[in-house]
C-alpha cells in the first residue's frame, strides 16, 4: 500500500537517536535538544528512531513531554521508524518498534490534537519497496491504528515480556487552586490505576494476594509525584505536561540479561535501583520538563549554602526526604495550616521505606539513587554525573 499523502516538511529540526538509547542520553544530549526546540516552536521536528536497538523509557518520555509542552499549534512532528528487514540488526530494531507500539509510546505522541504527527515506516518485500506515511490527520491514507497493529504483530519477543502496568501517558497538567488541581490529579490517577489493576491482576495467580497493597502503594506514589509536578514544575507557564509509565521487569531471559548488563554499564546507579534478575519488579517513571527540582533551593530554609554547591542534588540528599524544605515556608502558621508540617517528598520517603523500595532522581546532568529508608551517609557514593554519548542535533531543509 502506497499513500500519496506526503508531508511538506520545509526546514526540519532533526533528532537522531543512537542505537542504544539509554538513560545517560538525558544528561548528555537532551538539554541541547530542549534549547533548539524552544528557539523555534513552529519548525518541523523529526525524531529519528530508525537505528534504535534498545530504547529506555525515560528518554522517549522526555522528548514527547518536551514536544507536547513546547510546540505551537499545527506544528508537524515526524517520527521516523526506519525499515523492516533492515540488515543483520533487524530483530533488535523490530523489537524496539514493537515495544514503542505495545507500551503506549507511539500513542503518547498523539497527546495534543492540535499538532500534526507523522509516522514513517518502510516495509520491504521481495518484489517491491513500499514507503508508508501514517498521519494523525489522515483522511485517505494508512491510519496510525493500522501502524500500531502492524508493529504489535511483529514476530519478535520483548525483552521483559508483555507485562505492563500503565502504558506511556503524557498528560496535560491542570491549572488553578491547589485543592482543585489535587482533585483533577486524583481522578486521573484513579482512572489509570483501574487499567493497572486489570493489567497486573487479571488472572488469579500467586501475585494476586498482593493486589490491594500493590495498588495502594502505586496510587500513593503517583499522587505524590504528579501533584508535586502540577504544583511546582511549570510556574508561570501557559501549559505543562507530565510523562507517566509503569512497567514490570520479569525474570530475565539470556537475551534480556545481556541488555541489562549494557544498561548497568551506562549507569552504576542502576545497580542501586534494579533488583535481582530472578524476581519481578515494578518500575514507576514520572517525568516533567519544567523548572527542575532544585530551582528554588536558594529560598529553602537552611539551604543557602547548598544552592551554591557544584552538585546541588547530591548535597540535598541529607535534607530532601527528611525536612519539609519548600518554597512554601512551614514556619508560617497560615502555610502550615493549609499544607501541613510535611512535604510530598517527606511523605514519599515514608511510603517507600515500608518495603525498602528504591528511588532515582535526575536533574539535568546529575542523578542520585538509593534505597529507603536512606542511610545518612549514602549520598557520598550514590551520585553520578552522566557521561556523553553520541547523537545528532541540528537543523536542515528537506
Amino acid at each position: 500500500m502506497l499513500t500519496t499523502e506526503f508531508p511538506a516538511l520545509g526546514t526540519v529540526l532533526p533528532l537522531v537517536m543512537p542505537a542504544g538509547l539509554y538513560d545517560d542520553w538525558l544528561g548528555s544530549k537532551f538539554g541541547d535538544f530542549q534549547e533548539l526546540n524552544r528557539s523555534d516552536k513552529k519548525v518541523t521536528v523529526c525524531i529519528d528512531l530508525s537505528s534504535c536497538e534498545f530504547a529506555s523509557p525515560l528518554p522517549v518520555l522526555a522528548v514527547i513531554a518536551e514536544l507536547m509542552t513546547h510546540s505551537e499549534p499545527n506544528r508537524q512532528i515526524v517520527v521516523e521508524l526506519g525499515s523492516r528487514f533492515d540488515g543483520q540488526r533487524s530483530n533488535n530494531r523490530e523489537r524496539t518498534r514493537k515495544y514503542l507500539a505495545t507500551h503506549g509510546f507511539l500513542d503518547a505522541f498523539l497527546s495534543r490534537k492540535d499538532l500534526h504527527i507523522w509516522f514513517h515506516y518502510r516495509t520491504e518485500r521481495a518484489d517491491e519497496h513500499v514507503v508508508e506515511w501514517y498521519s494523525s490527520r489522515s483522511v485517505s491514507g494508512p491510519t496510525i491504528d493500522e501502524l500500531r497493529a502492524s508493529l504489535e504483530r511483529l514476530p519478535v519477543n520483548l525483552l521483559y515480556g508483555a507485562a505492563i502496568a500503565l502504558p506511556a501517558t503524557v498528560w496535560l497538567l491542570p491549572h488553578g487552586e491547589r485543592s482543585a488541581v489535587s482533585a483533577v490529579v486524583r481522578d486521573k490517577v484513579d482512572s489509570l490505576l483501574r487499567f493497572a489493576d486489570q493489567a497486573l491482576f487479571k488472572f488469579k495467580t500467586e501475585a494476586r494476594k498482593f493486589r490491594d497493597t500493590t495498588l495502594h502503594r502505586l496510587t500513593q506514589v503517583l499522587l505524590e509525584l504528579v501533584e508535586n509536578v502540577a504544583e511546582h514544575a511549570y510556574l508561570g507557564a501557559p501549559q505543562g505536561y507530565v510523562g507517566l509509565y509503569v512497567r514490570v521487569r520479569l525474570p530475565e531471559s539470556e537475551k534480556s540479561s545481556k541488555w541489562r548488563q549494557d544498561e548497568l554499564s551506562r549507569s552504576h546507579l542502576l545497580r542501586e535501583v534494579l533488583r535481582s534478575g530472578d524476581s519481578h519488579q515494578i518500575e514507576i517513571f514520572v517525568l516533567d520538563v519544567g523548572r527542575g527540582l532544585v530551582a528554588d533551593v536558594a529560598a529553602w530554609e537552611g539551604c543557602a549554602k547548598i544552592s551554591k554547591s557544584k552538585h546541588i542534588l547530591q548535597s540535598l540528599m541529607g535534607t530532601l526526604f527528611f525536612k519539609p524544605v519548600s518554597r512554601h515556608s512551614r514556619e508560617s502558621s497560615e502555610v502550615a495550616a493549609r499544607r501541613g508540617r510535611s512535604t510530598g517528598l517527606v511523605h514519599l520517603n515514608e511510603i517507600l521505606q515500608r518495603e525498602h523500595d528504591v528511588s532515582r532522581i535526575a536533574v539535568m546532568r546529575e542523578w542520585v539513587a538509593g534505597t529507603h529508608p536512606r542511610d545518612p551517609n549514602f549520598q557520598a557514593q550514590a551520585a553520578e554525573r552522566v557521561n556523553t554519548i553520541e547523537t545528532t542535533l541540528g537543523a536542515s531543509s528537506v
